[in-house]
């Protein structure tokens, strides 16, 4: 039964050859993207732990705003939950999963035992640090070089 969907996809590119044909130029290109990095391999292992770095430092911040509104919690649980939250984001089409993640990370702490209200004000206090503080800080720092004259836009008319 789990190999239903991969038997699907395999007949489906065995039987349309265009959507085959299309699928075949994405891994070439893929592959060739990849072949640009023979010359320096680390830099795919940079980018592969920066990004690891990256997740581990935002479930930190959310077991952090956990803690700081009282929730008790595991560095586990929020490894989970937080895969959870992101999982629901991806699949809700608002910029930047808004509203999925939220939703997706309350309800897996519900799910492992902790009031609805504890998880969603974690939730929102990780949210409002992780989402909303960059886009407010990045606008006026936007605005501010922007009235300094240290960027210019090229008129594109």
């Amino acid at each position: 039964m789990v190999a239903l969907p991969g038997v699907i996809l395999l007949v489906y590119f065995l039987i349309n050859k265009k959507r085959r044909n299309k699928l075949l130029k994405s891994l070439i290109s893929v592959k060739t993207l990849l072949l640009a990095y023979a010359d320096e391999p680390f830099i795919l292992l940079k980018a592969l732990f920066s990004s690891m770095a990256l997740t581990i430092l935002h479930m930190l911040s959310l077991l952090c705003s956990m803690y700081a509104i009282g929730g008790s919690v595991s560095f586990a649980v929020v490894v989970l939950v937080f895969s959870l939250g992101v999982g629901v984001g991806a699949s809700v089409p608002t910029p930047g999963g808004l509203g999925g993640v939220e939703a997706g990370m309350v309800a897996g702490f519900v799910a492992f035992g902790m009031p609805a209200n504890t998880a969603l004000a974690g939730v929102l206090l990780y949210r409002l640090i992780s989402f909303w503080m960059p886009l407010v800080l990045g606008g006026l720092a936007f605005v501010y070089v922007q009235n300094k004259g240290l960027v210019r836009f090229k008129n594109t008319k």
